[in-house]
């Protein structure tokens, strides 16, 4: 047959932290070892394809996507690399590769160090699933020690992230250290003093477009497109304790070592190391502007419920406003979070209500729910979901160790087979077991826990000694929906009582 060879080559940044395999990963060896088969087999090369600094985790490699585009244009009929893991280290996408995409696209694959090749029948092809696996671990054992690293250098106060904060700059000689930037340094000052003398955001933002002065997005990259400074510009710099001298890490974390996806983490997980630079803001100043904070938040239901306003018509967030034009009584409104934001694109109306209506329409409504139902009952309802919950725990638990005692059972088979290499097996059983024993412990120690529902039934009790307490109305209450008519609609967690108009 007359193949079109597509040589593909990957070297990751964490290939170069292995000092003693450096040297053979790189791209010029693998060029080499690649050519020299291709030339000793008498093949043709189609095109080179290279993802220099790419994990095998990622499959969007810009080069590997090309490579797969040119497959599917049938210009490229064969596939080598070095070995499997160039190819990827998530055993699941490798493996639909070997067994799913390149079969349906007629393509060959050749792994010259695995001594894997798809166009002949033998025992190397057959274990390439569990090498695969493999790879796969070996990627997650990387990861957790590069992040094992990063965070250690992050309790010593490195500062460890590709840009500084609006304010601050890199140390030339030492980009682990921040330093004042006297461009922005001086306009972080003047936010905190207009803050400080009680100026409210927008006035600020208004006093900062005035003046032309560019946002900290602007300041960063001066190609794009000029946007104004918006109070959503002026949050992360009031409320960042770095001004202070501290060095705040770890706000963020990757949902898992083969995702992109970052989450934010509370600020209990912050990593927060005092006294590491030069701070831009008195400390007085930034507690002053905080405990004023404190002072201004209204202690009423609005912290209990800002997680279940939304607007009837587009399902947004309501949007706590306060109107203090009586300096003296203060009132509060709500409106849709999405109309405020978008008022020029009109994604949504007003839904303007007074809090004060509203809190006393939602008093009533959830008083007449329950006259109509007795404690017992609300009890049993509770109960029950919390009994629904222990269920899909336990469930899952031994969904997991049934997944793992069935990996075991074929690695046992493909041992008996001859299949697997002994070492991989070797490898693969103590990483199965381990995670086995795991499983185990968090069954035994789900069984052996006790569920005490008296607490559901204290909460029901107190509820009508102090209305509004926030566990029980997170318990019963699944949303409340404000329409644009004032009309307020409680949808509860339970079918029985599914929406109370």
């Amino acid at each position: 047959m007359n193949y079109q060879v597509g040589l593909y080559i990957r070297l990751s940044k964490e290939d170069f932290d292995k000092k003693d395999h450096a040297e053979s990963e790189s791209i010029q060896n693998q060029r080499t070892l690649l050519e020299n088969y291709v030339k000793k087999k008498n093949l043709n090369i189609y095109d080179e394809y290279i993802d220099d600094g790419f994990s095998g985790t990622n499959f969007d490699r810009p080069s590997f996507q090309r490579l797969l585009k040119d497959i599917e244009k049938k210009r490229v009929n064969m596939v080598i690399t070095k070995d499997l893991s160039r190819l990827g280290r998530d055993y699941i996408h490798t493996g639909y590769l070997l067994e799913q995409y390149f079969p349906l696209n007629k393509v060959r694959y050749v792994s010259i160090l695995d001594q894997i090749d798809t166009e002949s029948d033998t025992s190397n092809n057959d274990i390439a699933p569990f090498k695969s696996l493999f790879n796969d671990m070996q990627s997650k054992d990387t990861s957790k020690k590069i992040r094992s690293i990063l965070q250690t250098k992050k309790k010593q106060g490195l500062f460890l992230g590709s840009s500084s904060s609006y304010g601050y700059q890199k140390d030339p000689f030492n980009k682990h250290k921040l330093i004042i930037d006297p461009k922005t340094a001086p306009i972080v000052k003047k936010i905190f003093l207009l803050t400080y003398q009680g100026k409210s955001k927008q006035q600020i933002c208004n006093f900062l477009n005035k003046e032309n002065i560019p946002t900290p997005t602007n300041y960063k990259h001066p190609e794009k497109q000029i946007k104004q400074w918006t109070t959503n510009c002026l949050y992360p710099i009031l409320r960042n304790p770095i001004y202070l001298g501290h060095m705040v890490q770890g706000r963020q974390a990757k949902l898992n070592y083969k995702s992109k996806k970052r989450i934010l983490l509370s600020k209990e997980q912050w990593i927060v190391v005092p006294n590491t630079h030069e701070p831009i803001i008195p400390s007085k100043v930034f507690e002053t502007i905080h405990s004023r904070k404190k002072e201004k938040r209204k202690e009423s239901l609005s912290s209990i419920l800002d997680s279940l306003l939304f607007c009837d018509d587009c399902q947004s967030p309501m949007k706590l406003l306060k109107d203090d034009r009586n300096k003296k009584n203060p009132h509060y409104n709500l409106n849709c979070s999405s109309y405020l934001s978008h008022l020029q694109k009109q994604t949504c109306t007003s839904h303007f209500i007074s809090y004060t209506l509203m809190e006393s329409t939602i008093k009533e409504k959830i008083s007449h729910y329950l006259h109509s139902t007795t404690p017992k009952k609300i009890y049993s309802l509770l109960k029950k979901e919390k009994e629904k919950e222990i269920d899909v725990q336990k469930k899952f638990l031994l969904e997991r160790k049934q997944k793992e005692e069935n990996i075991l059972l074929n690695l046992y088979q493909d041992q008996i087979d001859h299949t697997i290499d002994p070492i991989i097996y070797k490898n693969l059983k103590q990483k199965t077991n381990e995670k086995l024993k795991e499983i185990e412990k968090d069954i035994f120690t789900f069984d052996q826990k006790t569920y005490d529902f008296s607490s559901i039934e204290k909460i029901v009790q107190n509820f009508w000694k102090q209305p509004f307490t926030n566990d029980f109305l997170c318990f019963i209450i699944e949303k409340i929906l404000i329409t644009k008519n004032k009309d307020i609609k409680i949808y509860y967690r339970f079918s029985s009582h599914q929406r109370l108009k």
